[in-house]
């Protein structure tokens, strides 16, 4: 039998004289999310699909278009694997919506919103903060640590209750943004991102007093984030955009609920408004839940499973959750390592044992129902509801639908199918878009296990095994070293039930279709920590099968073409059979723990061990517990590219000694013993890398199984001063500092005996250059790439030197706001538009500049050419000898909603935009005319027509519009005009130049362009739109 040697469980022990019992375990609730919010984590936390195997499987649905603002609805698939315990979510089972965006929450210890006026347990973070120490002052204890509190986790104390002194982690996903934030010691938010300008304002965010909670519904919680744009992002808020967990305890049949105190945590704010620059907004609406009426109080109502006829009452979404827990200790004073040969049996001995018994779990949903768009159009998501294999009600999408007024524009309908008998799921069967029918496939989806099974391996998937099955798999633990050796099979991966309900095909409009192949995860390098890696997290060598499923082949058939078969090979090099998959995640279930314990005449030498299992890990819902560090990818056999990640090999998480220490918590601690690194180690946390891991670091393109072309991507750190707007006491303003400042200090105990103090940093980590090799036979032609953030503005690119094949060097450079010291677009945190832009040319020892433009935005608001918004006002450039700077064009005139109405170019030529369709499209274009010299009767006149046009059926008669529109140009005769028709969200109707000869544009049913035509939809054609490719 093989063996394997795992790492410890960091498993709080509550209390130091750790007489604990096994009726009266004091465990930990999960707090589970929904599959909507492990969406949005997954899709932040793992940035590129090929890196895990997965298949990217994106299907776009809708786009939201408003004044150069864009963002677009689609369909997702996670294709990683079978897990029993994960739920359907609205669009079925491991698809995705993405529609909205949320902020999702990690606990790390007691959630930060916790407040509790009990002076024997640990307020939250929020709490910490209000004694206004800085990160600097935790570290070096400048403050007064709690004691005697019924928590293992180390408290600040002020004077009648403490808090804790660890930050949960925020991960946030929306329209295109992502990253994740924690909070410093003194409340400012650290972010990083995508976006470098971000700020995130927490004056929202609301304590929750919820052991004194008379219901089960939270005090107001929200967040807002400013992106470099100055566009407004708001979270959460009410409770109908809140995701909310609720612990229900242990399922037993054989005793009734009794009420408690409520208990929940909010794991998710969702989007419910965005506020552009401009002052459009866009609106998410979700359904208005309200616990009320019977079973309102069903977060108090525990060990029992919430009354069902109550429940289906609810008119909010919810997923009922269970899963199985088991949990053994061993307690002895006199242990002396002779049990089974210095090992401890987890068969049988220990002093308390349990079954593996359910515990419950409700989570309260945030269920989209409407997005407006500034009140112009609005895009509505209709609901079915069915009963799961209990009977309670759950909620799958039936419609899409975007309306403009009362025109439905586009729908979108699905079709979600029960699938297996007894024990069902429910999948995606088919999607029609605008009459346009999409099918899907999916492997062995007529028999299903029960969400609840026993029959999972070490991370969750699905492995047939037995109902029987134990969580704890039989092992023996090793005292003289720390180290744990797995017996029994019984929690071994079997692959080959992990594609359960796979997506197997699907099948586009034209009958044409797609076909995916999976195969099992594979590794050759593992994480461990055992006593060889001194109980830190290494990296080491070992051969194996790991949970769930990678992509090994898709097919792409269409209609009288040869089909194109994509094969992905994971391998350390082209010709090589080693797997180039690493296992990240570590397995462990098994706790000791040595200390001395007050006897008469002295101390008693007591020694614990303590084990637990379950069927559920929620690390499969959000992160993968793979990468590959190549992946090959090859197109009808012969390869084609080569893509190197970077993993936890290259960038493992750091023990960096400078940034933290570990001081002794109580003498009574039996501290100098051959174990101390387990004790100790087991859980001292390093400083996490994850965000560097994941990103594609190079790419070589392959022909005839030889390499033409070779991109390299380097990454890296920057360690700079920068000034950027910071959310600090509820207060937005510009900070100067520098990176090294930000950080967090966390403090936990570690095995009740050691205080950790580890500074947690949030250091920018950016591109810093690149480089194009291309294989020549007259020599490689190499371009080269230089990124720079020596600008003060945060982590904004601010220049790129690149070296070209031919002996050239070409310099951009970008100035911000920050560096030009526009305090007025600092203020509205329009920190990441280039404002001054520099192009230059290095031949040998000579520098040329190029060129040098300028965007001028107005010093002060409101302004005569911009009103109260922050809009261009000018275009400037530079006089390549003297640097004098002159006019390009000038924005003359904008409206209320940033729609530019006049602009005058540098000959002094001035145009005239006139806008229409409730000032969203430009129906008239006057070249030569000033404003001034437009009658407002004639602007009204078509403006007016337009509107009304706005509220016609698609593809309407035209003909009074166009009327008016002509009628206008003829009153302006000695001007250029060029006008334009539309039909709202779907593309412009005709456009007539000054020559007066008419472009009529015609769709199909899918709102694609079909054709163009002369003067009316049945003129000459002038040009036509084929779409015979698969949609």
């Amino acid at each position: 039998m093989k063996k394997l040697y795992l790492p410890i469980l960091l498993i709080i022990l509550i209390g130091f004289s750790f007489q604990l019992k096994g009726q009266d375990l004091n465990l930990k609730p999960i707090n589970i999310k929904s599959p909507e919010s492990y969406s949005y984590e997954r899709m932040g936390n793992i940035p590129i699909n090929m890196n895990r195997g997965t298949i990217d499987l994106n299907i776009p649905l809708l786009d939201i278009n408003i004044d150069g603002f864009s963002s677009s609805i689609s369909l997702g698939y996670d294709s990683s694997g079978f897990i029993p315990t994960k739920k359907s979510g609205f669009a079925g089972l491991n698809w995705f919506i993405n529609a909205s965006g949320a902020i999702t929450r990690e606990v790390r210890g007691i959630p930060d919103d916790f407040t509790t006026i009990q002076s024997a347990s640990l307020n939250g973070f929020l709490s910490a903060i209000a004694n206004n120490k800085s990160a600097n002052d935790i570290y070096t204890k400048n403050f007064q640590l709690s004691s005697g509190l019924s928590t293992p986790w180390p408290g600040i104390f002020n004077g009648s209750t403490s808090s804790e002194l660890e930050s949960d982690k925020y991960n946030f996903n929306f329209l295109g943004i992502s990253g994740y934030f924690t909070l410093s010691n003194d409340g400012t938010p650290l972010i990083r991102s995508n976006d470098p300008n971000l700020i995130v304002d927490i004056s929202g965010y609301s304590q929750q007093w919820v052991a004194e909670q008379t219901n089960c519904k939270p005090e107001i919680s929200s967040f807002k984030i400013i992106d470099g744009n100055g566009n407004k992002y708001y979270f959460g808020g009410r409770y109908d955009n809140l995701e909310i967990s609720s612990d229900l305890g242990n399922y037993q049949t054989n005793q009734g609920a009794y009420t408690g105190d409520a208990n929940f945590t909010i794991t998710s704010w969702y989007l419910n408004k965005v506020e552009l620059n401009n002052g459009r907004t866009i609106k998410y609406i979700y359904n208005e839940d309200d616990p009320i009426g019977a079973g309102s109080n069903y977060c108090t109502q525990k060990n029992a499973m919430p009354h069902l006829t109550n429940a289906n009452s609810f008119n909010f979404s919810f997923d009922l959750n269970r899963y199985f827990y088991q949990e053994a200790q061993n307690t002895t004073a006199q242990y002396d390592y002779s049990w089974a040969g210095y090992s401890v049996s987890g068969s049988s001995q220990s002093s308390t044992w349990q079954s593996p018994y359910i515990r419950i779990n409700l989570t309260k949903k945030a269920m989209l129902k409407e997005i407006n768009v500034d009140n112009l159009y609005t895009i509505f998501f209709t609901y079915d509801t069915y009963n799961d294999d209990l009977g309670y009600k759950s909620y799958k999408l039936k419609k899409i639908e975007e309306k403009y007024q009362n025109n439905i524009t586009k729908t979108i309908d699905f079709t979600i199918s029960s699938k297996g008998s007894s024990k069902r799921r429910w999948l995606l069967t088919a999607l029609k878009i605008n009459n346009k029918d999409y099918g899907f496939e999916y492997y062995k989806d007529t028999s299903f296990p029960d969400d609840a099974t026993r029959g999972v391996d070490y991370w969750g998937y699905y492995n047939g095994n037995s109902e029987g099955n134990m969580m704890i798999p039989d092992y023996k633990f090793y005292a003289n070293t720390g180290d744990t050796e797995i017996l029994s099979n019984n929690r071994n991966v079997n692959s080959d039930f992990n594609d359960i309900g796979l997506l197997k095909k699907v099948i586009y409009p034209t009958k044409g279709y797609t076909e995916f192949f999976y195969e099992p995860n594979t590794f050759s390098s593992k994480l461990m920590r055992n006593s060889a890696t001194a109980f830190f997290p290494q990296i080491g060598n070992e051969v194996g099968i790991a949970s769930g499923m990678r992509i090994q082949k898709m097919i792409d058939n269409a209609d009288n073409i040869t089909p194109v078969v994509k094969t992905y090979r994971y391998t350390k090099d082209l010709n090589s059979i080693e797997s180039s998959g690493i296992l990240k995640s570590l397995y462990s279930f098994v706790d000791y723990i040595e200390y001395k314990q007050s006897a008469p005449g002295g101390y008693t030498l007591k020694k614990e061990l303590k084990q637990t299992g379950s069927n559920i890990e929620l690390q499969a819902y959000s992160s993968s517990n793979i990468e590959y560090s190549n992946v090959f990818e090859y197109v009808d056999g012969q390869v084609q590219k080569q893509h190197t990640f970077s993993t936890y090999k290259t960038n493992p998480d750091m023990l960096n000694s400078a940034n933290y220490f570990i001081q002794i918590h109580t003498p009574q601690f039996n501290y100098d013993h051959t174990l101390q690194d387990y004790l100790k180690n087991k859980e001292t946390d390093l400083e996490d890398r994850s965000f560097a891991r994941g990103k594609l670091v190079q790419e070589d393109y392959y022909k005839d199984n030889a390499v033409i072309k070779t991109v390299k991507m380097n990454y890296g750190f920057i360690d700079k001063d920068y000034c950027k707007n910071l959310s600090k006491n509820n207060i937005l303003a510009i900070n100067c500092r520098n990176v090294n400042q930000d950080y967090t200090t966390r403090v936990k105990k570690i095995s009740n005996a050691w205080e950790l103090f580890q500074k947690e940093f949030v250091k920018p980590y950016a591109l810093l250059s690149s480089q194009i090799e291309e294989k020549n036979t007259g020599g490689n032609l190499i371009t080269q790439s230089t990124l720079t953030y020596d600008d003060i503005s945060y982590m904004n690119n601010n220049k790129v030197n690149t070296s070209t094949p031919d002996g050239r060097t070409i310099i951009s450079e970008k100035k911000f706001a920050q560096t030009l010291n526009n305090t007025k677009l600092i203020n509205l945190n329009m920190t990441g538009i280039p404002l001054l832009d520099t192009n230059s040319q290095i031949i040998g020892t000579n520098t040329k500049v190029l060129s040098k433009t300028e965007i001028v935005y107005p010093v002060t608001l409101p302004s005569a050419q911009t009103g109260s918004l922050a809009l261009p006002i000018s275009v400037l450039s530079y006089d390549l000898q003297n640097n004098s700077s002159s006019t390009n064009v000038t924005y003359d005139k904008y409206d209320s909603k940033g729609n530019l109405l006049q602009f005058t170019t540098r000959d002094g030529l001035s145009t005239v935009i006139i806008w229409g369709y409730n000032q969203t499209q430009p129906i008239a274009k006057i070249e030569g005319a000033k404003l001034i010299d437009i009658q407002q009767s004639l602007i009204d006149s078509i403006v007016n027509a337009s509107n009304t046009d706005a509220s016609a059926s698609v593809n309407n008669d035209e003909t009074s519009f166009l009327s008016v529109l002509d009628s206008f140009r003829n009153s302006l005769a000695n001007y250029q005009i060029t006008t334009y028709t539309y039909d709202p969200l779907i593309g412009v109707r005709s456009i007539t130049p000054p020559s007066g000869i008419r472009e009529v544009y015609l769709y199909d049913l899918a709102n694609r362009l079909k054709e163009i035509r002369e003067n009316s939809q049945t003129g000459n054609l002038l040009k036509e739109f084929k779409y015979n490719y698969k949609q």
